[in-house]
């Protein structure tokens, strides 16, 4: 279970145009495998048909962008990318943009493959908390045991790279998200750039969170 078994992110299906999967035997999904509500079905697919044009044109300009023939620096490159972003990150992208703009080394493989294994087999309490996230995390009739499995090795192993964070609550969900778009090592990267430099409310006691959610709400009170 903890070796690097699983190198490419575990997206269900690629394509610009693919947005719907049906599936005979449930419901019907998304390309990321989650459910679609009957009731909003027509409206969903009336949305994409007319989305996946957007997506199609934006798919493009990256391409033209990033394969450029005249150089641009990395700065240039970088504030063209965000221009760009503003209209979205095509599905086909999203791992190359958000590794881009990773301040840490994303070619962590060997990093990442030494701490898995001097702690195999350890326990502590973000490891038995993260094992009861674990099944929590996105359709597991869709994620089956590789993606759980995959799941499990990036964040036990974020939680021994930075034990002053382990594990906290969401954590699962924002790793999930990362493996559908990177490999492991790289999800394990971008995942330290989104805790130690992005968000701070990746604490133990989530201090951050409940600050800004109470400044939200007297907020709306005030001015709703």
């Amino acid at each position: 279970m903890d070796q690097l078994n699983a190198p490419q992110p575990f997206r269900l299906s690629t394509g610009v145009g693919s947005s719907i999967l049906t599936n005979k035997k449930g419901p019907t999904r998304d390309l990321y495998g989650f459910p679609i509500e009957e009731e909003i079905l027509n409206d969903y697919v009336a949305f994409y048909s007319e989305h996946v044009k957007e997506v199609e044109l934006q798919e493009k300009r990256f391409s033209e962008l990033l394969q450029m023939q005249s150089p641009l620096s990395p700065a240039q490159l970088k504030a063209q990318i965000v221009q760009l972003t503003h209209k979205g990150v095509p599905p086909e992208r999203r791992g190359q943009v958000w590794k881009m703009f990773s301040t840490n080394d994303t070619t962590q493989e060997n990093i990442y493959q030494s701490i898995l294994k001097l702690n195999k087999d350890k326990q502590s309490p973000a490891i038995r908390q993260i094992d009861k996230d674990i099944s929590r995390t996105f359709p597991s009739e869709i994620y089956n045991i590789s993606f759980q499995q995959a799941l499990r090795r990036v964040l036990v192993a974020y939680s021994w790279k930075n034990q002053m964070v382990g594990y906290t609550q969401s954590m699962n969900f924002l790793t999930g998200v990362l493996l559908l778009f990177l490999r492991e090592d790289e999800a394990f990267s971008v995942l330290g750039h989104l805790v130690e430099t992005m968000f701070p409310y990746y604490t133990e006691d989530l201090d951050g969170i409940k600050v800004d959610a109470q400044i939200f709400s007297d907020l709306v009170r005030k001015h709703l």
